[in-house]
Parts: C-alpha cells; structure tokens; sequence
C-alpha cells in the first residue's frame, strides 16, 4: 500500500469503513466519541510504560513506533467522527485553519502581554 499523504490516510480510512462498516456514518458520535478517547487512553497507557510508569516493568518493551500506531487509532476514530457529523475534509481542513487562527492570535495577545508586563516591571 503506497500512501503518500495524509490526505491520502484519511481517504484509506474512510474508503476502508465504507466497504466493511457501511453504515459507519449513522453511527452514534457517543460511542464513536467515547471510542476516540478509548485510543487516547491506549496512547497515555503505552506512553506511560514507555518511561517505565505502572506496576508492570516494560521498560524497553513498548517502542515508539507502536505508540504511533496507537496514536494512529486516534487518527481512525477522528476521522470517523468528523465523517459522522457530515463534514468532509475539506470541511474539516476549513475548520482547521479557523482553529489554527485562534490559536495564532492567542499567541499574539499573550507576546503583547509579557512585552507590557515586562516594560511596565522595568518602569517600577
């Protein structure tokens, strides 16, 4: 399987329920919601015995390339549930680059705040 993108994963991934779940996107966002923080959990789990957290000693048998495949699951069932809710990705690119704005501009404010902050400590 040649994938080059991750454009290219998420239509795998849909292509891929389509033809084995077809009814995948009626199903209920909860239990997809509740599946995607299930994979999130696995990624903390393994991440946790990765630095050798747990009562279980496996330091050394968790890797990082089986953490990203967790982290893959967590891709899956996003993907899902941004399908179920009828957004396409593009949608879902658009809705990306509104976030990725907000984000941006909270970074502006909190620069702009430490520069006053710091001329105002340095005026005092």
């Amino acid at each position: 399987m040649k994938l080059k993108s991750l454009d290219e994963v998420w239509q795998e991934i849909v292509t891929f329920n389509d033809t084995h779940f077809p009814d995948w996107r009626g199903w209920d966002w909860r239990l997809t919601s509740n599946a995607l923080a299930g994979e999130v959990g696995e990624v903390c789990d393994a991440t946790k015995h990765f630095y050798g957290g747990g009562t279980n000693s496996s330091v050394g048998k968790i890797t990082r390339r089986e953490i990203a495949k967790e982290i893959f699951d967590v891709l899956v069932y996003a993907t899902l549930l941004i399908g179920e809710m009828d957004y396409s990705r593009e949608d879902f690119i658009d809705i990306c680059k509104e976030k990725l704005l907000v984000l941006y501009q909270r970074m502006e404010i909190r620069r702009t705040k430490s520069v006053l902050r710091q001329k105002f400590n340095n005026e005092a």
